[in-house]
């Protein structure tokens, strides 16, 4: 059986290298979501659990379909559930990185006895569900798993160890997962499901099945320019920081290509330079720009290679990433280097329902609808010294200021996102997309979450790196506040929290994503 999938990037081998199938007994049903049931299993002798995938289908985004031309096998390759899944596993084992997910032992492909077995299960317990898709051979696509069943066989957690059961993002973890989150986007995993409250299990991440691996067709140049709310972003498969605070990454010198080059190595040429060589030919040169502890600056890239394909300029690119922290940890590179990027911060705060006005404790989307009010509300006032609404925003709402001008572009019963756009480049504030979302803890009814998700692009501002650090703060400590205001509005006494270690881990909170 071969690594999966079949397209160029990281993969994740089968259970059984030698390809045998492995007897498997099923033991009960303990989660299901949007894309797979999770079983507890029992494999030669020890337990796991199983996320057996349906084949419920994911769109890619227009603007994807619009400007790349994937073959059906490619469609389903990067943009469904399990090879999803398959490519973070296998980017984390290439790194050494596995401890920041739930452990993944490879996959499976069920074969038709397992089969019989599950739709037995599912056929005699109730009315058909979205999981009979599962069984109905006519969804299956044929990408890179004919007509089987796949699965990943995974460590098997006891949820049952958290104290409290609506506490799957208790204050206590939020550090600890910015922290691993931040590792995860730079190498290159771009989760893309972070509100889930089943999706983490105390410090580490258990779902994938929405996440981007880089090199992936949705995060090209011309896929990024023409996403829908990013008019003016500029791609770059790269991170400003790379310290991952003493996380252990193991960077190899040379590299097997899986897109055709060969076995590759990156080497210093000069004192602030390297070059990338297969072989004896010359592929591509990079060279550091700036110099000084505090000073950055940008570097120069060349391809020396005519004809490489566009999962070969990717490759070269991310691979000239990782050969220039290598380097610069090591001491041999010269100068720290800034570069362009996307970059995401995630703030949350919590709040008691049993402290909240009665008239918004009944019903969800009223304390949604007030929230984002309440929200939008208190930027005018901070911001824009505009005149407050009495009802939530709607599409097309704006408002603007003397440096930036916020529009909401989407409105759904539990969520708001609207884009903030610099009006002076000289300001050196960043724009973006703001995500705002309201959710009620299923666990545990006493428990709402607000979430704000911000991501933006760095353009690099002709501006000292304390002028950015201080921007960027501003963007942190700016939505703490405003969340803090919300709490006091919708309940009868001052009461939520944002947990105090995310304020310490403020910069760690501040994520580039290829």
């Amino acid at each position: 059986m071969k690594c999966l999938p079949d397209v160029p990037g990281p993969k994740l081998a089968p259970f059984n290298a030698k390809g045998k199938q492995p007897h498997i007994d099923f033991i009960e049903c303990i989660g299901n979501g949007l894309h797979s049931l999770v079983w507890k299993v029992r494999i030669d002798g020890k337990l796991y659990a199983l996320n057996i995938f349906n084949f419920y289908r994911q769109n890619p985004p227009n603007h994807v379909i619009e400007e790349t031309l994937l073959s059906d096998a490619e469609e389903y390759s990067y943009f469904q559930a399990i090879p999803n899944e398959c490519r973070v596993y296998g980017r984390l084992k290439e790194f050494g990185q596995e401890h920041l997910a739930v452990r993944s032992y490879g996959y499976i492909l069920l074969h038709k006895s397992q089969e019989n077995f599950l739709e037995h299960h599912y056929n005699k317990d109730g009315p058909p569900s979205r999981f009979d898709i599962i069984f109905e051979t006519g969804h299956r696509p044929k990408g890179i798993h004919g007509k089987c069943i796949p699965a990943i066989v995974k460590e098997l957690v006891d949820i049952s160890q958290e104290v409290d059961p609506g506490q799957y993002m208790v204050p206590a973890h939020i550090p600890k997962l910015y922290k691993n989150l931040k590792t995860l986007h730079h190498l290159g995993i771009y989760v893309r499901d972070l509100e889930h409250w089943g999706n983490v299990f105390g410090d580490r991440y258990l779902d994938f099945s929405q996440a981007w691996t880089a090199p992936h067709p949705a995060l090209t140049k011309q896929c990024i320019e023409n996403a829908p709310y990013f008019p003016g972003l500029n791609y770059h498969p790269s991170s400003d920081e790379w310290d991952l605070e003493q996380l252990k990454v193991k960077i190899k010198k040379e590299f097997e290509s899986s897109t055709g080059l060969g076995k590759a190595r990156w080497e210093r040429e000069g004192c602030r330079a390297m070059r990338l060589k297969a072989g004896k030919e010359v592929i591509a040169r990079f060279e550091a720009v700036g110099k000084g502890k505090r000073k950055k600056g940008t570097g120069q890239f060349e391809i020396s290679r005519d004809g490489l394909g566009r999962n070969q300029l990717e490759e070269v690119l991310i691979s000239c990433l990782v050969g220039s922290e290598r380097m610069r940890r090591a001491g041999e590179l010269g100068g720290e280097i800034l570069q362009e990027g996307a970059w995401e911060l995630f703030m949350a705060i919590a709040i008691s329902l049993d402290n909240v006005h009665d008239n918004l404790t009944e019903d969800e989307e009223a304390l949604a609808a007030e929230a984002m009010r309440v929200l939008w509300n208190e930027r005018m006032r901070v911001q824009f010294k505009g005149e407050p609404f009495s009802e939530p925003p709607g599409v097309g709402a704006t408002s603007a200021s003397d440096v930036i001008r916020a529009e909401v572009v989407e409105t759904g019963p539990t969520h708001m996102a609207c884009t903030i756009t610099t009006v002076a480049d000289t300001s050196g504030l960043p724009g973006g997309l703001e995500l705002i979302q309201v959710l009620v803890n299923p666990r545990d009814s006493h428990l709402a979450l607000v979430t704000i998700k911000y991501i933006w692009h760095n353009k690099l501002p002709p501006r000292r790196w304390w002028y950015q650090s201080a921007a960027i703060w501003v963007q942190l400590t700016g939505r703490r506040l405003i969340l803090l205001k919300m709490v006091k509005a919708l309940t009868k006494e001052d009461w939520g929290y944002v947990d105090d270690g995310m304020a310490s881990e403020a910069r760690g909170s501040m994520r580039p994503e290829l």
